[in-house]
């Protein structure tokens, strides 16, 4: 399965939230972004992770945008959840938000 993604921007905080997965296959997900790829997913070029959350019940974070200071204000900055299954040999992304640093 993957997962849900949504989130706001509240002053110089990204809020994202997700549904949870249950699988007993399930190693973690991988909070993606990117300010150069609108769909980031685990492993591919351009893309990072922020965190890399392995307790399956964690379905939220907040990232300060101060964190991203190579990118200027105005900067459209795309989010996912990558989710990894059976030792990293699946990954499944969800779907894709994205905000404008402010």
């Amino acid at each position: 399965a993957s997962t849900n993604i949504s989130g706001s921007i509240s002053g110089e905080n990204v809020s994202l939230n997700w549904n949870q997965i249950t699988s007993a296959s399930l190693d973690g997900y991988k909070v993606m972004y990117s300010f150069s790829d609108s769909t980031p997913v685990y492993g591919e070029s351009g893309c990072d992770y922020k965190y890399w959350i392995t307790d399956a019940s964690t379905t939220s974070c907040t990232i300060d945008v101060n964190e991203f200071s190579e990118h200027a204000s105005g900067s459209t900055c795309y989010f996912s959840i990558t989710v990894l299954y059976n030792g990293h040999a699946v990954k499944q992304a969800g779907n894709v938000i994205s905000f404008t640093k402010p």
